[in-house]
């Protein structure tokens, strides 16, 4: 599939917006877990919210260990990313979190509305 390799392309090349049209073209539709996590860190050493969004969508936190889902959480975190907050928090990602990320969380909901991520918190 062309867009399966032009999302290898982005990946290979460091190519943040490349990769973010590919993922948006369906490039993870049908991406086995691999690419779907290769994404998902390459989005993370990157701090692509976007394309870390788009993985997290594709199902790129179902397996995903926990630093993986505490470095996504950070990343909305600083980025102020509900929706990637949502994601994060919903695959585990304040299970062991110290207290100022939970806070932190939590004002990032209450400063958004955002209640499915305050209920999360």
């Amino acid at each position: 599939d062309i867009t399966n390799s032009v999302l290898l392309l982005a990946l290979n090349n460091k190519a943040v917006e490349l990769a973010v049209l590919a993922c948006e073209a369906g490039g993870l539709k049908s991406a086995s877990h691999d690419i779907t996590d290769s994404v998902l860190r390459f989005a993370l050493n990157n701090e692509a919210v976007e394309l870390a969004l788009l993985a997290c969508q594709a199902g790129g936190l179902k397996s995903a260990s926990h630093y993986i889902t505490n470095s996504v959480l950070r990343l909305a975190l600083n980025n102020q990313a509900v929706e990637l907050a949502v994601l994060a928090c919903q695959a585990g990602g304040l299970k062991s979190a110290l207290h100022d990320i939970t806070n932190s969380v939590l004002l990032l909901a209450l400063n958004n509305k955002a209640v499915e991520l305050a209920v999360l918190a």
